[in-house]
């Protein structure tokens, strides 16, 4: 059985735990910490938009003008199946990190598959061709 940082195993902690606090007090607390998060789960669709990102990272990278996230959210809803709920979501998210996804992409991308010049340019990117983009969201990327 695995010690705890005491050095105890959790069978000890435990009893230790219901002589300090009383067993119904214990299983109370047990109980409470043991619930789930309230509310809807967190859908992570960053996965989802890795091809879109990846396609934004490489037309930067090959100086082309990107495509606005209104446009862009059109393709992607019309990949979307049409009982798919999420489209509100995904663009909240592309309009919200579409910049630092991109540029982080680019970065990666540019490390293997670019010359030294364009990964340098990752690496400290000016925006001169990303006019498409949401202009509040490019001042608050990090990687700017």
């Amino acid at each position: 059985m695995q010690k705890t940082c005491a050095g105890k195993t959790l069978d000890e902690e435990i009893a230790r735990l219901i002589l300090l606090h009383g067993k119904s007090e214990f299983r109370e607390a047990a109980e409470r910490l043991s619930k789930g998060k309230a509310g809807p789960k967190t859908i992570d669709d960053w996965p989802t938009l890795r091809g879109v990102l990846d396609q934004d990272a490489r037309d930067w990278l090959d100086g082309k003008k990107l495509v606005s996230t209104q446009a862009l959210m059109v393709g992607i809803a019309e990949k979307l199946d049409p009982e798919h709920t999420g489209y509100d979501r995904i663009y909240r998210k592309l309009l919200e990190g579409r910049t630092r996804v991109f540029l982080g992409r680019a970065y990666k991308i540019s490390e293997s598959e670019y010359p030294v010049r364009r990964h340098l340019d990752a690496i400290d990117p000016v925006p001169q061709n990303v006019s498409g983009l949401n202009g509040r969201n490019l001042a608050k990327s990090k990687l700017l």
